[in-house]
């Protein structure tokens, strides 16, 4: 058995893997299309930067019939990602900033991943309209069924920056919250609004 170690911890270390016996992350998630149902049979492979260089070829996956994955892997120096198989039915997806700083311990849970068709979305465009000259818009965020194919976790945790352009899924009423700052009096307001997506593409315009 000690000679068994020795021998794994030997070619752990010629791989440049970095191996303390600590290093062994779990990640888990699911996958579900753009109305929450599983989607089995879905490819998806990490990509992680070791030593001796960025492996893609070590960890792969595919989901189960509830949609769910699991990888074990050892811990990446810097950043990993997680990269779905491109197909003719669904759009890319992947998801980059799995790093310790991002997560707690050594289980980490992607949560519910969504896996959009083209066919799906409709694009939403959201014009600024400044009608106070001292309204400073400093923060906007929409919530809701959105694709993106960048799921980015250290932007989730990081705060994300000011977009006015998505694509979002039809049939839905998505949520716009956002922050405007006075100029004179340098106080600032929360604000929501609810907008409502139909079957084409929409312009919605925000008057501040």
């Amino acid at each position: 058995m000690r000679l068994f170690s020795g021998l794994l911890l030997l070619f752990l270390s010629s791989c440049g893997i970095p191996y303390d016996g600590e290093t062994i992350i779990n990640i888990e998630g699911r996958v579900v299309d753009a109305y929450n149902q599983p989607l089995p049979n879905q490819r998806a492979y990490l990509g992680a930067q070791y030593d001796d260089g960025y492996d893609t070829a070590t960890y792969q996956t595919a989901t189960d019939g509830q949609g769910a994955f699991r990888l074990t892997l050892f811990r990446p120096n810097e950043s990993a990602e997680l990269i779905f198989e491109e197909n003719s039915t669904y759009l890319p997806l992947i998801c980059t900033g799995l790093q310790a700083s991002n997560f707690s311990g050594l289980q980490w849970n992607l949560g519910t991943l969504v896996r959009y068709k083209a066919s799906d979305l409709v694009s939403l465009n959201i014009v600024i309209n400044s009608v106070n000259p001292n309204s400073i818009l400093e923060e906007i965020n929409l919530t809701g069924m959105i694709y993106t194919p960048n799921y980015d976790f250290h932007t989730l945790t990081a705060g994300d920056p000011i977009l006015l352009d998505y694509q979002v899924r039809k049939n839905q009423t998505c949520t716009l919250q956002y922050k405007v700052k006075n100029g004179l009096t340098q106080q600032v307001s929360e604000l929501s609004v609810p907008i409502v997506i139909a079957e084409t593409a929409l312009t919605y315009t925000l008057n501040l």
